[in-house]
């Protein structure tokens, strides 16, 4: 005859089967967001407390300033470091696949650094930023992508490598 305990396991087993049948692997995973990096040769690392917010273009209306995708990315790492990354395509929706560079207008990654708040960026008129889109799909962005941004306090140039970000994003009105 079975002992107590072992009848128990098994219970609790069924249970755990039974609330995991019929779901995709992904539903019962957590849900991770995070901004990695190498800046200088460090990691960086923003880890949950970060946000993200997709903006689609409206080609529906006759506003053409509108027209174009906006996502904004902004997180702070385990150091305090305030991290901001903004998208931005001439086409409606940003798509997986596809690279933005800082010589579109509005594409743009920024630190603030702790605890003297020296402001690093790279935007359309300094430093250089490349973003690779790698999937997109669920309100799941997943991005890779490296630089060079530049201190607005000394002039001087932080290289970034290694950088990935995946991000839940909501769409914002």
């Amino acid at each position: 005859m079975p002992s107590k305990r072992s009848c128990l396991a098994a219970l609790a087993a069924m249970v755990m089967l039974a609330a995991c049948q019929g779901k995709e692997q992904s539903e019962v995973e957590p849900k991770r967001r995070f901004i990695s990096f190498k800046m200088d040769g460090k990691v960086a690392l923003s880890e949950q407390s970060n946000r993200a917010y997709y903006m689609p273009g409206n080609t529906t209306d006759a506003d053409p300033t509108n027209d174009h995708a906006t996502m904004l990315i902004t997180g702070y790492t385990y150091n305090r470091d305030v991290v901001n990354i903004r998208l931005s395509s001439p086409e409606a929706e940003l798509k997986p696949g596809r690279t933005y560079t800082n010589n579109t207008p509005g594409n743009l990654f920024a630190m603030e650094m702790f605890p003297d708040f020296e402001l690093l960026t790279a935007d359309e008129d300094y430093g250089s930023l490349t973003v690779q889109v790698l999937d997109m799909k669920d309100s799941v962005i997943s991005a890779s992508f490296s630089g060079a941004m530049v201190s607005m306090d000394d002039g001087s140039i932080r290289i970034i490598s290694d950088g990935y970000f995946k991000m839940k994003y909501q769409k914002a009105p």
